[in-house]
């Protein structure tokens, strides 16, 4: 273990990776702000004032975890990526994993390892993205657009400062560990599903196909590259992968399914995640299969899609939407139409899921030209993290790109994930970090070309 633990009149004191004390507070100081708290609540609730008792709680619970740790509300982010229902007025129609990862952002701002240069860099790059895109949302100036324009900054650089505390906290594989336990849940409502609707494509607990699909490949590729930081018995790590794969089948994503199977054709073929164990030929073998066999299930699903005449079908609306995004973005090539046109006016189909379409559509060139930047300067220092975790983001990060062709990109949950994984990656102080953190890929390929 990297970090070491001393015990100092009666506060434990932890040192992380870089040396640095990292207090932990004694169970019985944490007695303090919970008595004021269930006080607090009792007392206003007594009161009638049921409002004012859920808003002292949380945040009496709130200012507890900044003094304490910053990690539970961090892997809270996690666990809720997957809760869709809607909160707040139009202008809002935040998600509750929005309002999760924002009540984490404010938590974590005070843990956030700023010494990172790969993380510096990271929001940097958010930081261009968000500066350009405030140029169309000023051209088309209203409360959505500026709404989202701030959703979009969260998302991104605050997601990216949560995943960088874990790391700073040393609490990387429990990241990994509460993405594919979420994973699981999902899997095992896709089974649930099956057993009482047959062979529809499944909504888990009210979860959207595309979206659920998207968590099922999330968690597979997590299982899938970062198994040497998870360090699952062999059978555990078989048996999760397969029920991740039965669950995406359930889904019937076929966004989902051919973006997994191009991360993992990507990744054998660049030789991510290769090893001599039997685990790791497991692995390989399990994933080209997968690959080979989700991208059949696609073509063939689309085939079908194609031979309809129904108007409504997924390949017929769709086409149906990215005409209308296109005529909106001939009406504006430049700026677009704002951010959030489409919920603001339904009348025009709804948004394309496609988030080249829809971008053009809302932001125009700038918009396009600001999301490339983005994406790009985030690859590129993925790529110079030489280590397991980064390669894990990697994939995820792209694998979201990929499905957003057929899927819609800029949503809470989905998009979290990888954003999230994104600074779990960059959250180290140099390019390696500790050994419990991070494997050295490159350096086991070199060492297995030259054998």
């Amino acid at each position: 273990m990297i970090e070491s633990l001393t015990r100092r009149n009666g506060t434990h004191e932890r040192r992380g990776r870089d040396g640095a004390r990292l207090p932990r507070i004694g169970v019985k100081w944490l007695l303090i702000p919970v008595v004021v708290t269930v006080e607090g609540v009792l007392a206003l609730g007594i009161a009638n004032a049921p409002l004012y008792a859920s808003l002292l709680a949380m945040a009496l619970i709130g200012l507890m975890l900044v003094v304490v740790s910053p990690t539970l509300p961090a892997l809270a982010v996690f666990a809720a990526a997957p809760m869709y229902a809607r909160v707040g007025a139009f202008a809002v129609d935040l998600s509750v994993a929005d309002v999760v990862l924002t009540g984490a952002v404010a938590v974590c701002l005070v843990h956030v390892p700023w010494a990172s240069p790969r993380l510096q860099s990271v929001l940097r790059w958010v930081a261009i993205y968000s500066v350009v895109l405030a140029v169309p949302v000023v051209a088309h100036l209203n409360e959505a657009s500026a709404f989202e324009w701030l959703h979009r900054l969260v998302l991104t650089g605050g997601a990216v400062c949560v995943g960088a505390t874990l790391t700073g906290r040393s609490r990387v594989r429990e990241a990994l560990l509460v993405t594919v336990a979420v994973a699981l849940v999902i899997a095992a409502g896709c089974v649930a599903w099956f057993v009482q609707h047959g062979f529809e494509p499944a909504y888990p607990f009210g979860i959207q196909k595309n979206p659920a699909g998207f968590f099922l490949v999330a968690g597979y590729l997590v299982m899938h590259l970062g198994r040497r930081i998870l360090e699952l018995p062999r059978s555990v790590d078989l048996v999760t992968r397969v029920l991740l794969l039965v669950g995406l089948v359930l889904t019937q994503s076929r966004g989902a399914a051919l973006a997994l199977a191009v991360v993992l054709v990507a990744t054998v073929c660049l030789g991510l995640g290769r090893g001599k164990g039997v685990v790791e030929r497991q692995g390989i073998v399990l994933a080209v299969i997968a690959g080979v066999g989700l991208a059949g299930f696609a073509a063939s699903s689309l085939q079908s899609e194609f031979a309809s005449d129904d108007r409504f079908n997924a390949v017929n609306s769709r086409e149906a939407a990215y005409d209308i995004a296109w005529d909106t973005f001939r009406d504006g090539e430049v700026f677009g139409a704002g951010l959030r046109y489409f919920k603001q006016a339904p009348d025009r189909g709804g948004e394309p899921h496609n988030v080249i379409f829809v971008t053009l559509a809302e932001s125009g060139l700038v918009g396009l030209v600001a999301l490339a930047l983005l994406v790009h300067g985030v690859t590129r220092e993925l790529r110079r993290c030489r280590s397991n975790i980064a390669v894990v983001a990697l994939a995820v990060f792209a694998g979201k790109i990929v499905s957003a062709l057929a899927d819609i990109y800029w949503v809470a949950g989905t998009q979290t994930i990888g954003w999230l994984l994104v600074g779990v990656a960059v959250g180290a102080s140099d390019s390696t970090g500790p050994d419990d953190v991070v494997i050295d890929l490159a350096e086991e390929e070199r060492r297995s070309i030259a054998r």
